[in-house]
């Protein structure tokens, strides 16, 4: 879920419960800035153009797509049951049904190996196999170049994995007419990891995750 100001930025936040979720649609976290949510898959989150009554910024339109139909209703009923209007779509990422250029910012919340939430998956270290980074690898960047279609003039690109692997985060190729934008994160704790952000599980008690940015060039 995203709350746009007039602020372009954004602010990148794990909501991990249904507390933490209420209090960023409210603003009540304190931090300016979009607000986004993260639920696996090929899970991808789009904002618009704010929206004006007068000079005045009232928000922006949302739209959040999930390539699983159970997870694109587990969006529906929170942003429901929080009494936020959200249009969700059951949509692949490689082919997102919106038109080109389409959106001032745009989060890609990549499937990954998810090698950064061993401590809450522990099974994960025995399924996970090296190639299955390597096709995981490819996947993500066909989904980031089909993310990067959708993005306006001057917009944003979010990259993010609950991953700590380079191959899955920062070896992937910059996108065409696409700048990084390497300022840090405003919020979370987060380490310089090549072009992106990176947070460990004992840096801050959370999973690891890699974070890249970038903002398409006129």
């Amino acid at each position: 879920i995203v709350r746009s100001d007039t602020d372009h930025d954004t602010a990148y936040v794990d909501i991990s419960d249904r507390r933490y979720f209420r209090q960023a649609l409210s603003g009540e976290t304190g931090i300016e800035g979009p607000f986004v949510s993260r639920f696996s898959g090929r899970h991808m989150l789009a904002i618009s153009r704010p929206i004006f009554n007068g000079n005045e910024s009232t928000g922006a339109l949302v739209v959040a797509a999930d390539q699983r139909l159970g997870r694109a209703r587990l969006v529906q009923d929170t942003a429901t049951t929080l009494g936020r209007e959200l249009p969700v779509v059951a949509a692949d990422g490689l082919a997102a049904p919106f038109r080109t250029g389409s959106f001032d910012a745009v989060l890609l919340d990549a499937p990954c190996s998810g090698l950064g939430a061993l401590r809450r998956r522990a099974d994960a270290r025995w399924r996970i196999e090296a190639t299955d980074v390597v096709e995981l690898a490819e996947l993500q960047a066909h989904l980031l170049a089909s993310a990067a279609e959708l993005v306006a003039p001057h917009g944003r690109l979010v990259y993010s994995v609950c991953t700590i692997t380079a191959a899955e985060s920062v070896d992937h190729v910059t996108p065409d007419g696409f700048e990084v934008d390497t300022t840090e994160p405003p919020v979370g704790t987060w380490r310089p990891f090549e072009q992106g952000w990176r947070v460990l599980p004992q840096d801050a008690d959370t999973d690891g995750m890699v974070l890249i940015r970038y903002r398409r060039v006129p």
